[in-house]
């Protein structure tokens, strides 16, 4: 899922904020991926997609063709937006983010955009910070397999203001402070950053808590989850009522989830150890089956020897 992202400024190149933060970005790129690998450490995900930002940079124009690379719109407050060059309705990207530095002491409804955020901070620290944990957030939904459930880009803009619904509801305290208001955007890292950097811990428990008060708010039984996985696997592999009922959990959370079967057997030994090691065992054989949270799908969906079905609690 490696992907390049830009960064877009539309005001004159010679502003000194503007020049300022393309250098400092292009120097630090490499921490945007280094607090990605910190994140799916603490997740306890040995392997992973996830959307790699060391090809990102910064463009001053955005051209028709580039139009669905942006990420991120960094611009002066004040300065008007070149609307011949870019708009938001010919962008079909979910996750477009205003990023407005206030030019005033206090911070005025500029915004353009459906997601947005204004700060009063010109800072390049605090300014890489704000990217750092957007970028976060982007690579927590599809961590968490949110674009099966948001598919379009309306949906997934939904989900942006969702998250802002849900700080504001649970009056959580941002490190920006007064300095920044969010029209309906904001990342939960946000709220899970301090002078000391990004607390995963407190970061994975603030999305943990977000979908399961605002997504998917409800348990299942076993019962339940085994009827969906026998609708959902029909016609894709046969399953073991008895074996699948003994790999499943009494009770689950709402949520997207996978199940993984044996449907070859490998004959080279270092494919059979790693086959082993997906189920914990040894000697596995076909028809082995797992039940998963879909953050773990890409090791298994990645194996020849097996078969996967995404469903949803």
């Amino acid at each position: 899922m490696e992907k390049e992202r830009y960064l877009i400024t539309l005001e004159n190149e010679n502003n000194d904020i503007i020049s300022n933060f393309e250098m400092a970005f292009n120097n630090r790129k490499t921490i945007l991926n280094n607090n990605v690998k910190n994140l799916l450490k603490e997740l306890k995900v040995s392997e992973c997609n996830f959307y790699n930002w060391k090809n990102s940079g910064i463009s001053k124009v955005a051209f028709k063709d580039d139009l669905n690379r942006i990420r991120i719109i960094l611009h002066l407050q004040g300065e008007n937006l070149n609307s011949d060059k870019i708009e938001e309705k010919k962008v079909e990207n979910s996750h477009l983010v205003e990023i407005i530095l206030s030019n005033n002491t206090r911070i005025n409804d500029d915004s353009k955009y459906d997601l947005s955020i204004t700060t009063l901070s010109h800072d390049i620290d605090t300014l890489f910070n704000i990217i750092i944990d957007i970028f976060m957030d982007i690579n927590m939904f599809h961590l968490f397999g949110l674009e099966n459930k948001f598919n379009s880009v309306e949906e997934k803009r939904y989900f942006s203001k969702l998250k802002t619904n849900f700080c504001n509801d649970k009056k959580l305290n941002s490190y920006l402070g007064d300095a920044c208001k969010f029209h309906e955007y904001c990342s939960l890292a946000f709220f899970a950053r301090s002078d000391n950097g990004i607390n995963y811990t407190k970061y994975i428990e603030l999305w943990k808590l977000f979908l399961a008060e605002y997504i998917y708010p409800k348990k299942e039984t076993k019962d339940y989850v085994q009827n969906i996985i026998l609708d959902k696997c029909n016609g894709v592999f046969q399953l073991s009522k008895v074996k699948l009922r003994n790999s499943l959990e009494e009770e689950y959370i709402g949520g997207l989830y996978f199940i993984a079967r044996v449907c070859k057997k490998p004959k080279n030994e270092m494919d059979i150890k790693h086959l082993d090691a997906l189920f914990v065992g040894k000697n596995v054989k076909i028809g082995h089956i797992k039940v998963l949270p879909i953050i773990e799908l890409p090791k298994y969906k990645k194996s020849r020897f097996i078969r996967t079905v995404v469903f949803e609690v």
